[in-house]
């Protein structure tokens, strides 16, 4: 019985870790309908510990923010492909 249990618990912990992937209820009806899609980059905040922003200068915290949307971009644009 424990064992079963723990096999249980170990299921539901690993798909709980999975990626959540939100999308429309409308979603397949309106992606049929599209041929072109814009990507765009993503909206990027990055919160640094005090001894961290030390280090950077906001030109640096700048630069870092904008390669990161661009990365995201890239990442969502691949995900895309893959699936079509």
């Amino acid at each position: 019985m424990k064992n079963y249990l723990l096999f249980v618990l170990v299921c539901i912990a690993f798909t709980s870790c999975g990626p959540k992937i939100y999308k429309s209820t409308e979603f397949d009806d309106v992606a049929t309908k599209h041929k072109l899609v814009a990507i765009l980059p993503a909206d990027v905040t990055i919160s640094l510990r005090p001894n961290q922003s030390k280090k950077l200068t906001p030109g640096d915290l700048e630069k870092n923010r904008e390669e990161t949307a661009y990365a995201i971009q890239e990442k969502m644009y691949s995900w895309f492909i893959r699936r079509s």
